[in-house]
């Protein structure tokens, strides 16, 4: 059980690095691309992955915000460490893309855990609540 959990956060983070390090890559601004459609569709598609691991028993809520939390400030930093001029303010993009990071997976973990609820509620109604 303990192997399948770890290898399912590994392939969380990692789809979630590609979901928003992919468009975060290639937008050809030195803005964060935030506002580009491709960027909010990563960041949604992190909430989902985030929500997939709570009601999938993967992860707790917990661990599940910390390892998803992580995507995005590192997309930001390999792209940071591959650029040849890098920012002199990288510590506050990485920290932006923290704080964006965190409030894009909320709504997924919070629904996550209600379908969690949810689902153990009815499981207990239907086996007649032992």
């Amino acid at each position: 059980m303990v192997r399948r959990s770890i290898l399912g956060l590994i392939a969380a983070f990692l789809v979630g690095f590609f979901l928003v390090g992919l468009p975060h890559w290639s937008s050809s601004d030195r803005s964060q691309g935030f506002d580009d459609p491709a960027m909010i569709a990563g960041l949604a598609g992190l909430s989902m992955v985030a929500m997939m691991l709570v009601v999938g028993q993967i992860a707790t809520v917990r661990i599940a915000w910390l390892t998803m939390s992580l995507c995005l400030p590192a997309a930001v930093a390999v792209r940071l460490a591959l650029e040849a001029s890098a920012l002199p303010f990288w510590p506050v993009a990485i920290g932006l893309a923290a704080a964006t990071g965190i409030a894009a997976i909320l709504p997924g973990l919070l629904a996550g855990r209600l379908a969690q609820r949810l689902q153990s509620r009815s499981s207990g109604w239907i086996s007649g609540g032992e």
